[in-house]
């Protein structure tokens, strides 16, 4: 398990576990409900994470006006181009309270290739798999199994982040 946070790097490891939510051995308490989220899109659809099963997934937690997002966004992008033929998935989930016009209008000028969707009540309330979200940008990776394997807060790193994709292919 990969985890990095700014506001625990320097706990003992079970200390940092405790402050992404997760347990030690690197287990999400609902890891087993990644597939079962359903969000709407920033087009008016919807977006089931059943879709993804059997795929490397990348999970953008974010909001339009966090500098950082715009940062992640562009290298999420890439990434996806890169990858996707091999089984890489990215989806955002924007936490933005304006809405469908913001979040749409910022992945058309970011042209992003992966889709968006809009954050709803249990995930801006914490009652969902991505925990609670205080913090942001969070990025969670869950592998082909579905298991999470890292979550960062903030600027991702781009190196670490694609040679863990590699290696999660």
């Amino acid at each position: 398990m990969i985890f990095r946070n700014p506001f625990c790097g320097a706990l003992p490891l079970v200390l940092t576990f405790a402050c992404a939510g997760l347990r030690p051995g690197g287990e999400h308490e609902d890891i087993s409900r990644i597939y079962e989220v359903v969000l709407e899109d920033a087009h008016g659809g919807s977006i089931s994470f059943a879709e993804f099963r059997g795929q490397v997934l990348v999970v953008d937690l974010f909001a339009t006006w966090l500098n950082p997002s715009l940062v992640n966004a562009s290298l999420y992008a890439d990434l996806y181009r890169k990858h996707r033929e091999r089984g890489l998935r990215v989806v955002g989930v924007a936490l933005d309270e304006q809405g469908r016009m913001v979040v749409e209008a910022f992945a058309r000028a970011l042209d992003l290739p992966y889709p968006v969707a809009l954050a709803d009540g249990g995930v801006r309330a914490g009652a969902s798999i991505f925990g609670d979200l205080a913090t942001l940008p969070r990025l969670m990776v869950f592998d082909r199994s579905g298991a999470l394997v890292a979550v960062w807060f903030g600027l991702a790193p781009a190196r670490e982040l694609s040679r863990l994709i590699e290696r999660l292919l």
